[in-house]
């Protein structure tokens, strides 16, 4: 099967493996084999709040930062890489051969990395404050006290993050219905993202 994707909103095309043609108007069952293209509209809705909050996790998994993650993190909180570089006291060039998987992160640099993301990328997502400043301080706190990057795994093992849409909560507290299209954000899902 043969399979192109276009953005985080747009087509997905592939070609299907078997598709049944009715629409020929033949007296009998037509089946293609591996001749069909299909094409899949789709939309995510608020991708900039999905990246952030996949940043977020990303973070907050004990698992160390490969170069091409800490790239993604810091162009999902729309950072330059001299800024970046500045806040985590380091120098633009050692950051760039980390991005580019020529030099390895130290612990410290890597911590100061995934704090500054996590506020970032929180501040991004502009929620509202109240339980969602307790959820801050308890990931600052799993940061600080309980998270310690391990660096030995096997780097076929794919990290797998799941995440859910939930919906805005009024000041009354009782719970809107998802809107898929504007009110809600994104929320990562604790139990399948430890890795």
């Amino acid at each position: 099967m043969t399979i192109n994707q276009h953005g985080a909103g747009g087509e997905i095309t592939r070609v299907v493996d078997q598709f049944d043609a009715v629409d020929l108007g033949a007296p009998f069952k037509v089946v293609l084999h591996k001749a069909v293209r299909v094409t899949l509209k789709y939309s995510i809705p608020d991708t900039d709040g999905l990246i952030s909050q996949i940043a977020i996790s990303r973070v907050l998994n004990k698992r160390k930062l490969s170069g091409k993650e800490i790239h993604f993190i810091r162009k999902a909180i729309k950072a330059k890489q001299k800024e970046l570089a500045q806040r985590i006291e380091m120098s633009a060039e050692h950051l760039s051969r980390c991005e580019s998987g020529a030099m390895v992160m130290s612990p410290t640099s890597e911590k100061l990395l995934r704090i500054y993301a996590l506020k970032t990328a929180w501040k991004l997502q502009k929620l509202e404050l109240c339980e969602e400043t307790r959820k801050l301080e308890q990931m600052l706190d799993r940061l600080f006290d309980m998270m310690k990057p391990v660096s030995v795994f096997d780097p076929d093992d794919v990290l797998e993050l799941h995440f859910n849409r939930v919906p805005k909560t009024p000041s009354n507290g009782e719970d809107l219905p998802p809107n898929i299209d504007g009110d809600g954000h994104w929320n990562a899902d604790e139990l399948k993202s430890a890795a």
